[in-house]
């Protein structure tokens, strides 16, 4: 698949938004070299009507990061996939564009790293109280074994507002929780990805070798292992914490479980 439909695929995937920042060059050395072959590929994109940019209420300080752009319906016909094209040319605000990216980041990743399964990611569902900021199914093209992920992004000023505000309603639903009547008819995680709010969210793995940066980045750290002795008493195998910084290897074992292991997404 050529890189302009696989962006346009991959965009679908994640909602019909993203950022040129999201699709940047894991393998790349340094940051300029991370971007340079995203930014070429959008200006065109861009230029052939397959995307366009997403009003924002106030001036762009980063068009690179904080520039949203939504695939046209031209974009969606282009890769086959007319049917699941929706208008996204909303004006965006300010105040959320971070949490989006991350999102993204997010599923993108899973888009990256899983692909010897069949990945539908799915935004805005609600269990009840309960509206995830992504519902993931992945199926193994091969067993056509499935996982469920519930993944809730959440940048807190501290982890205790995560139990109080995100986890123990989570508990409270689940209680009483019909799963299969939800249609989460195979084994289901609640995937929470933290950032304070100091972090910045748009920095990519080229930039972690700055001072200023790892400083913030051993904070999170040591914050996720703060929030993991909060959570002993929930139960192992429904939840999985990952720092947001680490979202280039969420398919490696370094999710924390509430007894505090390191283990991968699909271990049992």
């Amino acid at each position: 698949m050529d890189k302009f439909k696989l962006i346009l695929n991959q965009m679908l995937d994640l909602g019909g938004i993203a950022t040129k920042n999201n699709f940047y060059s894991p393998n790349a050395i340094t940051i300029l070299g991370a971007l340079v072959n995203t930014r070429k590929a959008f200006e065109e994109l861009e230029k052939q009507k397959l995307i366009q940019p997403i009003n924002t209420i106030t001036k762009v300080r980063n068009l690179c990061q904080e520039q949203f752009f939504s695939i046209s319906r031209l974009g969606s016909q282009y890769v086959g996939r007319a049917k699941e094209f929706k208008w996204k040319g909303s004006t965006k605000s300010p105040y959320n564009i971070m949490h989006e990216s991350m999102i993204r980041d997010i599923g993108l990743g899973f888009l990256r790293f899983y692909n010897q399964f069949i990945i539908e990611i799915h935004y805005h569902q609600n269990f009840s109280i309960l509206r995830p900021d992504l519902l993931i199914k992945m199926t193994n093209k091969i067993t056509m074994k499935q996982y469920i992920f519930l993944v809730e992004v959440e940048r807190k000023k501290t982890v205790d507002r995560v139990v109080s505000e995100k986890l123990l309603k989570y508990e409270n639903v689940f209680k009483d929780f019909n799963f299969k009547k939800n249609n989460l008819n195979a084994p289901v995680k609640v995937l929470i990805v933290y950032s304070n709010l100091d972090y910045n969210c748009f920095c990519r793995p080229q930039e972690y070798t700055n001072k200023e940066v790892r400083v913030e980045i051993d904070k999170l750290h040591r914050q996720l292992q703060h929030l993991s002795s909060l959570v002993r008493h929930l139960p192992e195998n429904r939840y999985c914490f990952l720092s947001f910084y680490n979202f280039y290897r969420l398919n490696e074992p370094i999710w924390l479980t509430p007894s505090g292991r390191h283990v991968g997404l699909l271990d049992n």
